[in-house]
């Protein structure tokens, strides 16, 4: 299929990674609040457990979230209840009500890495197409000159994140001229409890804006700030 999809067993492990330190939710969502109307419906692209989107409705916003894993998808409906409507597909082939204010991706399909020299972009999806196709079909869940808005992360290996319980999560960063690949781990000792193997479309930024502006969307620099890079759809 072209997108990278986490095993189950993994998957049940998101949660308490992410909340162990791995990633600042609180940070992020008030840092793109400042980028957004106020009560702003977004449309969330890889919406995980809900973490962020948990905190983006505590500030009056409206979420609705995607996600390729059903596993995920379960634990968000836990913790954002009823309301808040959730659809399991991928952003190759959206098939959801809009428009949105909207939409943001955080790690869940692209992500702006950080390594202090050149920032580059990530994505789960594998093929330059499937990227154009997902960006296409994303445009036009928009309202006219509403932002794509993508995290902004620090590259950066994780050695023994500590789980509780005796628990740890290594991650192994390999970074190359195309692809970027991780490795996940997460351990009781010496016991690997479970495993997965990423691989990443690596794409410089001015790549990416090449293809997102054949695509639907333009470049602003008015969108955007430290935590989040950001392109318009066009009106």
């Amino acid at each position: 299929m072209g997108i990278n999809q986490y095993p189950q067993e993994f998957s049940q492990w998101y949660d308490r990674i992410m909340q162990a330190g791995y990633h600042d939710h609180v940070q992020s969502a008030k840092s793109l609040n400042l980028l957004l109307p106020k009560k702003a419906s977004v449309l969330e692209l890889g919406i995980g457990t809900g973490l962020l989107a948990e905190k983006l409705i505590k500030k009056g916003h409206r979420v609705v979230g995607v996600d390729f894993s059903g596993t995920m998808l379960e634990i968000a409906r836990e913790r954002l209840g009823p309301d808040v409507k959730l659809y399991k597909q991928d952003v190759v082939n959206l098939e959801v009500p809009g428009p949105y204010d909207a939409a943001i991706s955080n790690e869940g399909v692209w992500a702006i890495m950080d390594d202090g020299v050149e920032p580059f972009l990530i994505s789960h999806i594998v093929t330059k197409k499937q990227n154009a196709q997902a960006l296409k079909s994303l445009s036009s869940k928009l309202n006219y000159w509403s932002p794509l808005l993508i995290g902004i992360k620090e590259l950066d290996d994780f050695d023994g994140l500590n789980l509780g319980e005796g628990v740890s999560y290594d991650e192994e960063v390999e970074v190359g001229a195309r692809k970027v690949k991780v490795q996940y781990q997460v351990k009781k000792g010496d016991r690997v409890l479970a495993s997965h193997h990423v691989q990443f479309r690596k794409f410089t930024l001015a790549e990416m804006i090449d293809l997102a502006c054949e695509n639907g969307f333009k470049k602003s620099e008015s969108v955007g700030n430290a935590n989040w890079g950001g392109l318009l759809k066009k009106g």
